[in-house]
């Protein structure tokens, strides 16, 4: 989509522009929330949380960023640039959306956390830059069903889905395992 090549540290705040742009449009493709135009930032570093599911990593993340006061990418861009040189990735997620305000999440990821072999071999690389639109487990198959674009902030619609979906899977797993189907005779 983007020529990784391009980020430099003069061209990376209109890079993260471009992602975001992108981010927005994918968003509002796969979303049935209005989402905003008018756009605030939070910074967060990587953390590689040992956490054994992403119900508990999401959860983590959103105690840590709730906590965060949105800012313009012009205010949060100096911390950026000050990391610049050790930058190894940069990932914008979609953090919270409404009508009048998109919090977009940019988590970076520093050279440093890297292991010491695959740092050698990176250590001259410009930063890399994704952007996710995370999709709720239970949209696994009908891609063509919008969702609630804040479902990480634990919804009470997130909350109702994701307990039919856990019952479904559940179900599911008993069936397959019981061979509950072989034991029922059709007459």
């Amino acid at each position: 989509m983007y020529n990784q090549n391009e980020i430099t540290k003069e061209t990376l705040e209109q890079y993260l522009i471009k992602v975001t742009a992108g981010l927005i449009y994918t968003a509002r493709d796969m979303a049935w929330n209005k989402i905003s135009d008018n756009y605030l930032y939070i910074l967060s570093p990587y953390n590689g949380t040992d956490k054994k599911n992403c119900f508990e990593r999401y959860a983590v993340r959103k105690r840590i960023n709730d906590v965060k006061e949105p800012q313009p990418l012009k205010t949060v861009m100096p911390e950026l640039l000050d990391c610049y040189p050790d930058l190894y990735d940069i990932v914008l997620y979609l953090y919270r959306a409404s009508k009048r305000l998109t919090v977009i999440e940019i988590e970076y990821r520093t050279k440093d956390d890297l292991d010491d072999n695959y740092r050698a071999t990176v250590v001259n690389d410009p930063p890399m830059c994704h952007s996710y639109v995370v999709i709720p487990p239970y949209r696994t198959h009908d891609k063509k069903r919008k969702f609630d674009i804040n479902w990480q902030n634990n919804t009470i619609s997130n909350r109702l889905n994701i307990f039919w979906w856990r019952l479904k899977y559940r179900t599911n797993e008993l069936i397959r395992r019981d061979g509950f189907r072989e034991s029922i005779k059709w007459n």
